[in-house]
């Protein structure tokens, strides 16, 4: 492999790596050929592999880099084909949720401990008295503050997998003209004949950062041609 294969190598020491681990970069250049030749010489060294799949995104949270939010928003963002999309997994890892999870988890670890003493102590009369109301108090608190997390989630998931749209209706009344203005680009047949969509018509979109599936359909009418009727069956 020639030298001039390679344009630049650095080296980052841990725990300053994405992995927290010692770690060496090659830039090189994006030729096939290229990256085969280095990854072919590569393999000959001594103990060195490919990683696996997620295999860095695993060491960093063994590493402590990372925890499990971090990595699920780092799928998000790897997976994001949306502006919203990439905005969504970005604020996912900024720690939004871990920064939420972390406070319930400590709010129950003072439940317990209220619970435990009421145990401990339980022989005591006014014991329970003393603990149960404390330990309501800290999960109406928790409850209270999963759930608009909850809804904020059933929305961002929504999101994550992007919204179906069916355009529905009678013959000729502009449902492909809608699909090809949506797509900017001539996807279904267009014409004066009613009947001229008769199967389903599925477009991936990109609408203000937003994934929408956007499906044309056979229009709505009563037919005696049975492939048409086949159509109007898969609305």
């Amino acid at each position: 492999m020639a030298p001039s294969s390679i344009k630049a190598c650095s080296v980052v020491s841990a725990p300053q790596s994405f992995t927290g681990e010692d770690c060496a970069e090659l830039q090189v250049h994006g030729a096939r050929p290229v990256i085969a030749a280095i990854l072919a010489t590569l393999s000959t060294l001594p103990g060195l592999r490919l990683a696996r799949a997620g295999e860095f995104a695993q060491r960093a949270l063994s590493n402590g880099k990372m925890d499990l939010t971090s990595i699920e928003a780092l799928g998000d963002l790897i997976d994001s084909e949306t502006e919203q999309q990439r905005r969504l997994a970005i604020h996912q890892m900024s720690g939004a949720l871990r920064n939420a999870a972390e406070h319930w988890r400590s709010r129950l670890i003072d439940a317990l401990v209220l619970i435990e003493s009421e145990l401990d102590f339980s022989d005591e009369g006014d014991a329970p008295q003393r603990t149960r109301e404390p330990v309501l108090v800290i999960c109406r608190e928790i409850l209270q503050s999963i759930e608009p997390l909850a809804k904020g989630n059933r929305n961002a998931e929504r999101l994550r997998e992007g919204l179906v749209v069916l355009i529905a209706g009678p013959p000729n009344v502009g449902k492909s003209t809608l699909l090809n203005a949506l797509a900017q680009r001539d996807v279904a047949i267009v014409s004066e004949r009613a009947g001229t969509t008769r199967d389903l018509i599925e477009v991936h979109l990109d609408l203000g950062g937003y994934p929408i599936s956007l499906i044309d359909t056979a229009g709505i009418r009563a037919s005696d041609d049975p492939i048409e009727q086949v159509g109007i069956e898969r609305r």
